[in-house]
């Protein structure tokens, strides 16, 4: 079970982990606007996440993609927006989390 913070959350920047070890399988699941996918402007370690990892969320503007991540350290970066859920499992073992949200205050992007 993970927390799952709502669009208007969505920040625009993210640096996250996995753990250094333990975890084999690694995943960064993306809700990004579709506009920004289909221009390759979704970068996950500066490098555009494919639009044919995505699929469009019916009636949103939204799109999703599950992407494997190695362990360590990572960025996502997106002109709008955009929301990473990262988590990872072993054979008895889990952890997720979102990748950060805005509270709202004003302080992050």
């Amino acid at each position: 079970m993970m927390l799952i913070p709502s669009a208007a959350q969505f920040i625009r920047t993210y640096t996250f982990a996995t753990p250094g070890s333990g975890f084999p399988v690694n995943y960064a699941n993306i809700v990004a606007l579709t506009s920004d996918v289909s221009s390759g402007n979704v970068l996950l370690d500066g490098a555009p996440v494919p639009a044919g990892s995505f699929t469009a969320l019916a009636g949103t503007p939204y799109s999703t993609a599950q992407v494997p991540i190695s362990i360590g350290s990572h960025t996502l970066i997106a002109p709008n927006p955009l929301g990473l859920y990262v988590y990872g499992y072993a054979a008895f073992d889990s952890y997720g989390y979102p990748g950060g949200f805005s509270t709202g205050n004003g302080l992050l992007p």
